[in-house]
């Protein structure tokens, strides 16, 4: 095949036009500029040059001032690019046409063979490439701008970002080889490495970028809101064919010298870039959000006022509803905190009438203008220089708050290194170990169960940061304001960080674990806490260390026993801790009888538990602390009192229905036990399948332990037909289901419920057929019958046992009687 040899290989104007709506038309009048210097035109390619540059700096300045909806600006900005990009290839399209038609411009090809090898080998080598350019990607992002955005957030996320980095590589790898194989001949072999290699790292440059300038904002803007499906396509729908079509116009940069000079290819590359953000910023609408951003990082630096700049000019762009809420009620938080009280009663009453649509900020600023109608002039208080940055990782809330109060004693410390140190990543941080890096770093460090509300404020006024510890969570409090009714705290579970924590909200959470809070102040600085306070610090700090050595499974359960005992002397208000002591352990009623005053102990916990306490686990265990310790009666009306709240939970239900019946009001609690049998099985949620049995097993022996044994032969049967292998981490799968039918076997035979236990035993011998004592029971009752088929099927089972047991005292009872039953049938 004659192939035509030539001086020049460019895109077509029709290219140029098409990739004008990715790269603007600024990237389409330089690409110009660039194709018509190689052609030898050179006036004309510095005029595109030239114009390329106005038309840039005019884009840059339509972003910073356009104040029309998304929706309108970014069709707007694609039909300017296109109509643009249509225009100036027109200039040179003769020109084009004359030098193909001459031949000047290159047509020649590899053919089909090629193009396949090249997609081949492109693929492989692209792999291997972004597998190493994603793990160095990782790596160093992760260490200068992991407390901007999550790149290794977790160990799953890290594996998922390598794997789609590596899968990209294969896609681009089979692109660009395809092309190089298509285009390239056997003596063009270097440059088509130069060209594979160029575009790799050009393509990783983009990635860098796209995370530093586009992801960022992103991330800290979607913590936010839920994206709505439109934007979501937007971000990732859009980004990737700009990175594919912004690197075909720069892979025709770098294959050929069409420019002299590494200098002025270069710079050319790095305006293409900047293109490629701009479309990126206004195709998918991120500029809205990336005031927004700036103005988090301003006022997580203290700088109020310009962080209510770049909110307001966020507002301008019209961004999401949602977001919109978010704004104007930081602007109106802002201008709380300034003192402006006037304006921030106006920006809130916006929120509710104008930017409503994020309703738990609605709710707050409700809140807060009742506290302004009121006329109070409660006073604010927050303890200067807090700060820190937060490092984006799973399970991370424990580094990032010790790392601030670290730092405000000024102990410089990353959340990263405290992270390595004491924290599991998707698993989280274990109190002791943050106790032994305080302790061993010079602080005196305590946790303080049991607190209120205005033992916080005692530290914060003292100048003192407080560590509050919720389920699953720790966050930092540094102030409190008294006309909003909130903690000003250090929150990385909530989407702005830097929050006003609304004293109700914060205590409903925190109750749930007992109102622990973590107070850390280097050693020297103990003189600064009354004396008496001090005291009644270290007393309560111990006992509660000493119950969480208690609560470590890896010491023996005698040692563990030592430690719970220890505890209860340490302090005798810490009422959760005998509660946790006799209901999980070997703990003795008489220890706490002798060591506390248990009347007193229940008082305390009843107005604990009673206001607003919804964990029912530990308000079972308060239950079997009270029954153990002979407060039947207590435990009765405190379970009275739940119910007349409404926070009788279904686990709590049974122990109500045995104190009840107890009380001989039977009436009561039958009614209430079968509840838990009338709902059926299609009607409950994943988590209420799974509970119910669990239910329906306590309520059986709660009826036994009462005498109720025919009620408590229902429940055990109905439990048997409803069990899916019910099971606990110490209690293997059908333990529950055994006890259930040993019961039924015995309370069966009391009232003579021949046929309903016959039914239930073989459902339990189908389900569990290598339960062999079972079987030989079983085979007893059968026995028991006038019928000669239930007499056969004894017999079989006695066989079974027979044939698989290596149980020596089972095999010698089941022979006997085997034999004996033979004989009788005979």
């Amino acid at each position: 095949m004659e192939t035509v040899k030539s001086q020049h290989k460019i895109l077509s104007p029709f290219v140029s036009a098409f990739l004008s709506i990715f790269i603007t038309a600024a990237g389409c009048s330089a690409l110009t500029g660039y194709t018509l210097w190689k052609i030898r035109y050179r006036i004309k390619a510095l005029v595109f040059f030239f114009i390329a540059v106005l038309l840039f700096f005019a884009q840059v300045a339509g972003i910073f001032y356009w104040d029309k909806p998304w929706r309108i600006v970014a069709p707007a900005f694609c039909l300017y690019n296109l109509v643009l990009g249509l225009i100036i290839p027109l200039i040179y399209l003769q020109d084009y046409k004359l030098d193909r038609k001459t031949g000047n411009i290159s047509q020649e090809t590899g053919g089909l063979k090629r193009l396949v090898v090249g997609i081949i080998t492109g693929g492989a080598v692209g792999f291997l490439l972004f597998a190493l350019i994603g793990s160095l990607f990782a790596v160093l992002f992760d260490f200068l701008f992991s407390t901007y955005v999550p790149v290794n957030y977790s160990l799953a996320s890290t594996f998922h970002f390598l794997m789609f980095i590596a899968d990209m590589g294969i896609i681009i790898g089979m692109w660009i080889g395809g092309y190089i194989g298509f285009y390239y001949l056997d003596n063009e072999f270097s440059a088509s490495w130069k060209l594979f290699l160029g575009t790799i790292i050009t393509l990783a440059a983009l990635l860098f970028i796209h995370k530093f300038f586009f992801e960022i904002p992103q991330f800290q803007v979607f913590l936010m809101i839920i994206i709505p499906r439109y934007l979501y396509y937007a971000v990732y729908g859009v980004f990737f064919p700009l990175i594919i079509f912004g690197v075909s116009a720069i892979l025709f940069l770098i294959r050929s010298r069409g420019l002299s000079g590494f200098i002025a290819r270069s710079l050319l590359v790095i305006f293409w870039v900047l293109c490629l953000n701009i479309s990126c910023v206004i195709y998918t609408g991120m500029l809205r959000y990336d005031y927004l951003c700036l103005g988090k990082f301003a006022e997580q630096y203290s700088k109020p006022d310009l962080a209510m700049k770049f909110y307001e000019k966020s507002l301008l762009k019209y961004p999401d509803e949602r977001i919109q809420s978010y704004l104007k009620y930081q602007i109106a938080v802002l201008l709380h905190k300034k003192g402006d009280l006037k304006a921030a009663q106006t920006a809130f009453q916006e929120v509710l009438s104008k930017y409503n649509a994020d309703d738990a900020l609605v709710r707050n600023a409700s809140k807060f203008l009742e506290r302004y109608d009121s006329g109070m002039t409660a006073a604010r208080k927050v303890i200067p220089g807090i700060g820190t940055d937060t490092e984006y990782k799973a399970s991370y809330c424990a580094p990032n708050s010790f790392a601030l109060v670290f730092n405000f004693w000024n102990h410089p410390i990353t959340a990263k290194k405290l992270g390595e140190i004491f924290t599991y990543r998707d698993f989280g941080t274990i109190p002791i170990d943050t106790i032994y890096f305080a302790v061993n770093t010079g602080f005196s460090i305590y946790s303080l169960p049991l607190n209120t509300r205005e033992t916080i404020k005692q530290f914060i006024d003292l100048g003192i940061p407080v560590l509050t510890i919720i389920p699953q969570h720790i966050l930092a409090i540094y102030g409190y304001d008294d006309l909003l009714n909130t903690f000003v705290a250090y929150d990385t579970a909530n989407r702005h960080l830097w929050v006003e924590y609304p004293y109700d909200d914060f205590e409903k959470e925190w109750k749930k674990r007992f109102n622990l809070i973590t107070i850390m102040i280097p050693a020297d600085h103990e003189k600064d806490i009354p004396a008496d306070l001090l005291t009644q610090i270290k007393e309560n700090s111990d006992a509660y260390f000493y119950y969480l050595t208690a609560t470590e499974t890896i010491l023996p359960e005698y040692v563990r026993n030592k430690k719970f005992e220890k505890s209860i002397l340490t302090s005798k208000l810490l009422f959760f801790i005998p509660v946790d002591f006799i209901s999980t352990r070997e703990g003795t009623p008489e220890f706490i009888s002798k060591t506390l005053n248990v009347d007193s102990l229940l008082k305390y916990a009843d107005t604990f538990f009673l206001d607003d306490f919804e964990d029912s686990d530990f308000l079972e265990k308060y239950c079997v602390f009270m029954d153990r310790m002979n407060r039947g009666d207590h435990a009765y009306i405190f379970l009275t009192s739940l119910e007349k709240r409404q926070k009788l939970s279904d686990e709590l239900k049974s122990w109500l229905a045995m104190y009840q019946i107890r009380n001989k009001k039977e009436g009561e609690a039958i009614p209430k036990l079968n509840e838990l049998l009338m709902t059926p099985r299609k009607n409950l949620s994943r988590m209420q399948k799974n509970i119910q049995p669990a239910l329906i097993f306590n309520a059986a022996n709660v009826l036994e332990r009462s005498k109720n044994g025919a009620s408590s032969f229902q429940f055990y049967k109905h439990y048997l037909e409803r069990s899916d292998f019910f099971s606990s981490d110490l209690i293997p799968a059908g333990y529950y289901d055994r006890v259930a039918m040993n019961r039924i076997l015995t309370l069966g035979a009391d009232i003579n419920a021949f046929q309903e236990i016959k039914e239930s035993g073989s459902r339990y011998l189908e389900k569990y057929p290598y339960d062999l004592s079972m079987s030989y029971e079983y085979a007893q009752f059968l026995s028991q019958s006038t019928e000669p088929k239930d007499w056969k099927s004894a017999i079989d089972y006695l066989k079974r046992v027979l044939s698989i047991s290596d149980d020596q005292k089972l095999l010698q009872k089941s022979k006997s009687f085997l034999n004996a039953l033979e004989s009788k049938e005979s």
